[in-house]
């Protein structure tokens, strides 16, 4: 099982994890995907993964208003 610390650094981050990360709920991180003001990736038709440094950036941008959502990520 990885560490506590291992967990914290995981770069790809399910919608449960980023709402976490981001000290919001769940509902609100699935509203922000709607409204592609989050930048994340969709995996296949039913996950959906966000990338930690796409997260940090989107909060440094005071709360994406200098991001467009949608699926940015080019590593994917």
């Amino acid at each position: 099982m990885p560490s506590r610390k291992t967990k914290d650094r995981k770069s790809v981050l399910t919608v449960e994890e980023a709402a976490e990360f981001l000290s919001m709920k769940k509902g609100h991180v699935y509203s922000l995907v709607r409204q592609e003001a989050i930048p994340y990736k969709r995996i296949g038709s039913r996950f959906i993964r966000f990338w930690r440094s796409d997260l940090e950036a989107y909060m440094r941008s005071d709360n994406g208003t200098q991001l467009k959502g949608g699926e940015r990520h080019e590593n994917a």
